[in-house]
């Protein structure tokens, strides 16, 4: 049987260069795996710190929440498992709504897929704009009025991870592509990191 060292020596730099870029932090693959993506906001936190890291979600999301408020009062209540209040402005008055995350404390990485996924989930609705409420039923469940005035049910992102479930498999159940989501998420880390944006 003959040989072919050119050809093992060649997968052996294949090999080498594959490891070496997956070892940069600023090289992201689009097919890493998500739980790798959504560690690198948490890593982000202990090295830029917490307030860079919640600050660039919380822009990140700011048109979703409806304001720079409601998007750091999101940020901080699903970090820290505790209650959120957000604001909405409905026929020119001010309409405040409190709630509990169903799910526990959430890392920074994972704060970012619960929004995304909510904010999705609310897109697929023709919703893009959302009021209090319907960000609560995204993420926590319940019934929203869409725009042709018929009801829609959701099952709530965080609800769903609670329970246990995967973010490939909320996401799927949800009906939103996931790839962009972490592409999204890449992004990120890499402007908290770099300053640059992908």
């Amino acid at each position: 049987m003959k040989s072919f060292p050119h050809l093992t020596y060649a997968r052996a730099v294949v090999l080498f260069f594959s490891a070496l870029l997956c070892g940069v932090p600023g090289l992201l693959k689009a097919d890493e795996p998500v739980e790798a993506s959504v560690r690198r906001l948490d890593d982000d936190a202990n090295q830029a710190g917490r307030s860079k890291v919640a600050s660039e979600i919380g822009n990140r999301f700011t048109n979703f929440a409806g304001s720079p408020a409601n998007a750091s009062a999101l940020v901080t209540g699903l970090h820290d498992g505790t209650a959120i209040t957000l604001t909405t402005t409905v026929n020119n008055q001010a309409a405040t709504i409190e709630f509990q995350p169903t799910s526990r404390q959430l890392g920074y990485g994972n704060i970012f897929i619960a929004l995304a996924l909510a904010q999705g989930s609310l897109a697929k609705a023709g919703i893009v704009q959302p009021t209090a409420d319907q960000i609560v039923a995204a993420l926590n469940g319940g019934a929203i009025t869409g725009n042709d005035g018929g009801a829609i049910a959701l099952t709530g992102v965080l609800t769903q991870r609670a329970a246990g479930n995967g973010w490939a498999d909320i996401a799927q159940s949800l009906g939103v592509n996931l790839g962009p989501v972490v592409q999204n998420l890449q992004a990120a880390h890499q402007h908290i990191v770099t300053g640059s944006t992908q």
